[in-house]
């Protein structure tokens, strides 16, 4: 059985799923044919692919804690109120929402 809780706070960019991942290896894939068609090297059919992986082109991952959260609501309200927007404050009212959405994509499985 699991657990009921993420480990680590650390948010990825999986959300999406392939579109923009696909668009970074097909670009990458490209240019490294290219680059190992202009070079000494005599590569054959799809032998470019073992040059690297190319599955950590778009892989970001980064630390999000609570205090982090609760810092960027704060500034979000801030920026909200400085240049007259309202979408953040009709989005997330409370701090109590704001939590619950980095719950949602940080601790929660």
């Amino acid at each position: 059985m699991s657990r009921s809780y993420k480990y680590n706070t650390y948010v990825t960019d999986n959300h999406g799923k392939n579109l923009r991942r696909r668009y970074f290896k097909r670009y990458y894939n490209h240019s490294l044919r290219n680059k190992l068609k202009n070079s000494d090297e005599l590569i054959q059919g799809s032998e470019y692919k073992k040059h690297c992986d190319s599955y950590t082109i778009c892989d970001y991952r980064w630390y999000w804690s609570e205090d982090m959260a609760i810092e960027d609501y704060y500034k979000r309200l801030e920026e909200d109120e400085i240049r007259g927007w309202k979408w953040f404050t009709n989005k997330y009212p409370t701090l109590e929402s704001w939590l619950k959405y980095w719950r949602k994509c940080v601790k929660w499985k």
